[in-house]
């Protein structure tokens, strides 16, 4: 899947700080992926689609991005 340059705009007056994205991107996927060891993909995308009524097709796309979050967005030293 091809990596998308995303900018995030932060209001001038508030800036957040690179770390505190980071960590928050980081907590994202852990919780992702402690969703998937007590549930499995079929289970998260039916209860998905029938508390939303969003497509599965887009369904499917964020949850494959919230599996590859942290790899795509944070660089671990």
């Amino acid at each position: 899947m091809p990596k998308t340059k995303v900018e995030i705009e932060q209001d001038p007056e508030k800036p957040v700080e690179v770390h505190v994205l980071a960590e928050s991107i980081v907590n994202i996927s852990e919780s992702f992926k402690r969703l998937n060891r007590g549930l499995s993909r079929d289970a998260i995308l039916r209860l998905v689609q029938s508390k939303s009524g969003v497509s599965m097709k887009d369904i499917r796309a964020v949850v494959d991005g919230l599996e590859e979050l942290e790899s795509w967005a944070v660089k671990r030293k």
